[in-house]
């Protein structure tokens, strides 16, 4: 090690071996921009497929090397292996979500994404909350360097945690580059129709969870949907991970009063996954993208949406109180009056393209994988110097 230059990275990249999620999408952006950035970082990336994680980072090999873990087990990857790579590789710093390793060998980067679990304890199972508090709690206080992706969950985590504020490195997710290029919105229907059998719809993607607030959306769009007499579809990508009993009831009760023998009522579509190559003709296609989201750590679907230059509804709650570009589209789903009215506007064709493209440019310039790589590698560096 030379002088306060970090030289070696241990990441717990674990998550690439389930299901997708947004602290996949956080790993990858934010380290493919360090590779790029400072090609004098060594950056060892484990995950137990690690066949799926070399191609992931595919052409950042030259200071990129991928590990892969001998066991499946949580406890062994978390008491054993872990502990013993980091020593191995001799990392300055090991970055974790969420949880570190039992023993600590060496400085820590840990990244709390959100506490919505501890802010809106009544949409979380208790199970969930009370197998979650303290060893987020012990990791978060035992990091060296702790980082979240938005001034909310820094406040948040500060709170439950006693952690002081100024001591939370506030990291923002970056929008891919693909999201603002040009795409032929005709053509992405046209895919899109041919490939999922969907058209007409209105796109909300999320997990399925009561926090999620897709149940609101169902309920708005059938309101909207009778008041214009227009058929629409509401598809949701993305799948279930908890018990999320209101919207399943939403749907219950759209098909005992919706009789509609010739199908022009609202149809629910669910899709539990799509590939990450059809996601921008996915949004481009849609009537418009919905984000009725209550609780959020970040909320990265409106921004890349609305990156596209896809016209968003987006709630304004917990970490997207940011996304003020959104302007009169910027709405509390909690204000039902306020969510139809924009709602209806929005169905009727009420889209000002300018306002559309101011977003886009406030989207691009705010959330940038290198402007926070470059934090990032900053804040590393004065961790060393000290």
């Amino acid at each position: 090690m030379t002088g306060n230059k970090v030289q070696r990275i241990f990441v717990d990249a674990h998550v690439f071996d389930g299901e997708f999620q947004g602290t996949r999408s956080y790993l990858e952006g934010l380290y493919k921009a360090v590779a790029q950035q400072a090609q004098h970082i060594r950056l060892f990336i484990a995950a137990n497929d690690a066949d799926n994680l070399a191609n992931v980072f595919k052409g950042y090999t030259a200071n990129i090397e991928v590990l892969k873990y001998k066991s499946g087990s949580r406890i062994s990857r978390l008491s054993i292996e872990i502990p013993t790579l980091v020593s191995k590789i001799r990392a300055d710093f090991a970055h974790f979500q969420y949880l570190g390793p039992l023993i600590k060998n060496s400085r820590w980067i840990i990244t709390v994404h959100d506490l919505l679990f501890l802010d809106y304890p009544e949409l979380f199972p208790r199970v969930y909350r009370l197998s979650r508090t303290y060893p987020f709690k012990r990791s978060a206080r035992l990091a060296d360097v702790l980082c979240t992706d938005s001034e909310y969950s820094a406040k948040s985590i500060s709170r439950h945690f006693a952690v002081p504020r100024q001591d939370i490195v506030t990291l923002p997710l970056g929008i891919d580059a693909k999201f603002f290029e040009p795409l032929d919105f005709v053509a992405a229907r046209e895919n899109i129709k041919q490939k999922y059998g969907i058209d007409n719809y209105v796109l909300c993607v999320s997990r399925l969870e009561p926090r999620k607030g897709q149940h609101l959306l169902i309920r708005w769009l059938r309101t909207v949907g009778d008041e214009l007499g227009m058929p629409l579809a509401c598809v949701l990508v993305g799948k279930q991970t908890i018990e999320y009993a209101a919207f399943h009831n939403e749907v219950a009760e759209l098909k005992c009063t919706h009789k509609d023998p010739l199908g022009k009522g609202l149809k629910v579509i669910r899709i539990d996954q799509i590939c990450d190559h059809d996601l921008p003709s996915l949004y481009a296609a849609s009537r418009l993208v919905v984000y009725p989201s209550v609780a959020e750590g970040f909320g990265i679907p409106p921004l890349e949406a609305a990156a596209l230059g896809v016209p968003v509804l987006c709630s304004n709650r917990t970490s997207m109180e940011d996304y003020s570009f959104f302007g009169h589209d910027h709405i509390d789903p909690l204000d039902t009056s306020t969510a139809l009215r924009r709602l209806r506007a929005l169905m009727l064709d009420d889209r000002d393209r300018q306002e559309l493209d101011v977003r886009k440019r406030k989207i691009q310039s705010k959330y940038s994988w290198d402007k926070t790589a470059a934090i990032f590698i900053s804040q590393l560096e004065k961790q060393l110097a000290r």
